[in-house]
């Protein structure tokens, strides 16, 4: 493959992206749906779970280690396979406009992917790699496996391993199927079953730094719900406190994951570095990077640093060839990501799987 036009570099240091307001002025839910063992979907919050605010009373005494060896951990590889199986459940005939069917958005991808690029100006070790191709006047924004990704991941410590498992071990302990029930911590972990939200949010135009508005549709996996309230209630897991160093890099990342889908409560499980949680409290989104926080950072560079992003790869399809691909590297050691487009099409038969491109013959 050859590129026809030259890498670009996307920045994070023009003033504007510090100033007072973010401009992304609407984030909206739009839908709901539960993925079965067998990644199966159903509409609805069959696989939604609900908060045991019990444990916010007292000492806890969870061991994440248990049922270690009985976990079950989803395929890593999905790409967008789910999202486009909620595409297709809510197309009832082939040849819909696939615009109209996502509320008129100019892209759609996972939550992760919009929390990736925010963290951009402040977390110069990350590494990761995104693909995004145009179909039918909709960009779909995929992560792809980096080298970087692959090693690390083949060469995890036991501790490292362990540790993925006990946040979702955690969540085990504090959640409950339904209201009236109890936490069952019994069964194995399985991370095939998921109750995941879409939302619709929209960057206003920024005619100082020549940023056009930008629509996307995003779904996100949630933790839970709190039964009081019906609010979604994001679970973490924190070793020792929310003051340590290693806290300040977590924050941001809390923080736009939260933030993108309007999730204002965090309980946090504080264990130490063998697995065992004794305490869970709370904190608040609105309070992660504000003045009194001990982890500094600006959030409207964060959420401006996506604007820009979006709509450098937007316009980028629309100077160039439609059947084309767009790359968004970021390498470790820089605070910025690279782009470039190549003149390929093959790409998008990895992203958008045949029954997709069936339902949506291209136009």
């Amino acid at each position: 493959m050859s590129t026809n036009r030259t890498m670009t570099y996307i920045n994070p240091d023009d003033d504007d992206l510090v100033k007072q307001r973010h401009s992304l002025a609407y984030k909206s839910f739009i839908s709901e749906f539960s993925v079965l063992k067998d990644r199966s979907i159903l509409y609805g919050r069959s696989q939604a779970k609900y908060f045991d605010d019990s444990c916010l009373n007292g000492d806890n005494h969870f061991n994440l280690n248990e049922g270690y060896e009985t976990f079950i951990k989803k395929d890593s590889n999905e790409k967008l396979d789910i999202l486009i199986k909620w595409i297709l459940m809510q197309t009832p005939s082939r040849g819909l406009s696939v615009k109209k069917i996502l509320h008129e958005a100019d892209m759609v991808c996972w939550r992760g992917i919009l929390t990736k690029i925010g963290c951009v100006p402040y977390l110069g070790d990350d590494v990761f790699r995104i693909a995004a191709v145009w179909y039918n006047n909709v960009i779909f924004l995929c992560e792809l496996p980096t080298e970087v990704g692959l090693e690390r991941q083949a060469n995890a410590s036991e501790y490292e391993i362990k540790a993925s498992y006990w946040g979702h071990k955690f969540e085990q302990f504090v959640t409950m199927d339904d209201i009236d029930s109890m936490p069952n911590t019994k069964k194995p972990v399985d991370t095939n079953e998921e109750h995941c939200i879409v939302f619709k949010g929209t960057f206003q135009e920024n005619k100082t730094s020549d940023l056009r508005k930008i629509s996307i549709v995003y779904g996100a996996e949630t933790d839970c719900i709190l039964s009081s309230t019906g609010e979604y209630i994001e679970l973490k897991t924190q070793y020792d406190t929310l003051n340590n160093s290693f806290w300040k890099f977590k924050a941001i990342k809390w923080y736009l994951q939260s933030y993108l889908v309007n999730i204002e409560k965090i309980a946090v499980g504080y264990r130490d570095k063998e697995g065992f949680v004794k305490k869970t409290g709370t904190t608040r989104t609105s309070e992660i990077g504000d003045s009194k926080s001990p982890a500094k950072f600006n959030r409207c560079v964060c959420l401006n640093y996506v604007h820009k992003v979006l709509a450098f790869v937007k316009k980028e399809f629309e100077i160039g060839t439609k059947d084309s691909f767009v790359i968004l590297e970021k390498i470790k050691g820089r605070n910025y990501l690279e782009m470039v487009r190549w003149d390929d099409d093959t790409v998008k038969e990895d992203i958008l799987n045949n029954a997709f491109r069936e339902m949506f013959p291209k136009i």
